[in-house]
């Protein structure tokens, strides 16, 4: 069974030009934008799909230093939620 992993992460102090960069370099590691039909999206929250026989700790390993190093040429250390599970987390966005 694959590993997801869901990261909601926050870049304080960071101007909205250098977290685009941000959000560029972690679409470029795989990331993905948690978001619905375009409209409205969750800009701080992502997930990834790892391998089944990447264990837990990697996994966590991973995606921290993926966050920590989108954020580094900004000196800017962001704080992360990270879940792993087994499943695609499920999103819903309210009006």
């Amino acid at each position: 069974m694959s590993n997801y992993v869901m990261v909601h992460a926050e870049f304080p102090v960071v101007d909205s030009e250098n977290i685009k960069n941000i959000y560029d370099h972690l679409e470029k590691e795989k990331w993905i934008k948690f978001h619905t039909n375009g409209e409205k999206t969750l800009f701080t929250t992502w997930y990834a799909k790892f391998k089944d026989n990447v264990s837990y700790d990697r996994v966590v390993s991973t995606a921290k230093n993926d966050f920590i190093n989108s954020a580094k040429p900004y000196n800017v250390t962001p704080s992360l939620i990270i879940h792993v599970g087994p499943n695609m987390p499920y999103i819903e966005i309210g009006e």
